[in-house]
């Protein structure tokens, strides 16, 4: 079983083809393109690029954002607004002809920590990215943690400066307006 992995961001979309051992290969890294259909275009691309050296059972793509896992709807991405209210379903099968799974980007990785990196052996962890934003995903009695609404692992948009800068999800002073690496290098 071969899959192909897409990290969608605020800044960069990353990609790998991953093979039957879980060994990553043909890592690619791109910016983001900032509209729908450019993106559409981009994501069906790299499936073909990575679909060229086996092809894969499917794909994971994880994707910046507050995501309603019941209606499979992208209800914030506060770094991509363009993608505010897409059904993620429905946008991804126009792009890619191979069976998919979705999910936020962070929750992707934690998982994959879980499943192949520094959480295997573990029941319990809590995966914090740093990129555009910030990002968590937590794993609880080895289940990902989505909490009632979808998007129960948002560290990010805790409130921790009541003070501090508006936050692109709309509230202020974020852990990503603290921390998030363009924080930092506006610190910087």
């Amino acid at each position: 079983m071969s899959w192909i992995g897409i990290d969608i961001g605020g800044t960069y979309i990353k990609s790998c083809f991953i093979d039957e051992k879980g060994n990553i290969k043909n890592e690619h890294n791109e910016p983001t393109p900032k509209d729908l259909k450019s993106l559409q275009k981009k994501i069906s691309e790299i499936s073909w690029i990575h679909s060229k050296i086996k092809k894969p059972m499917g794909a994971g793509i994880g994707i910046a954002g507050f995501i309603d896992m019941r209606e499979w709807v992208l209800r914030r991405s506060p770094n991509m607004r363009f993608l505010d209210g897409i059904n993620l379903m429905d946008f991804f099968k126009e792009a890619i002809d191979i069976p998919f799974t979705v999910d936020n980007d962070a929750n992707m990785a934690a998982w994959g920590e879980y499943k192949k990196g520094a959480g295997i052996g573990v029941k319990n962890l809590v995966h914090i990215t740093l990129g555009t934003g910030v990002g968590s995903g937590i794993i609880i009695e080895g289940n990902l943690f989505h909490g009632s609404s979808g998007f129960g692992a948002e560290f990010g948009h805790t409130v921790v400066n009541p003070d501090g800068l508006t936050c692109n999800c709309g509230g202020r002073g974020c852990v990503e307006t603290e921390a998030s690496a363009s924080k930092i290098v506006r610190n910087y």
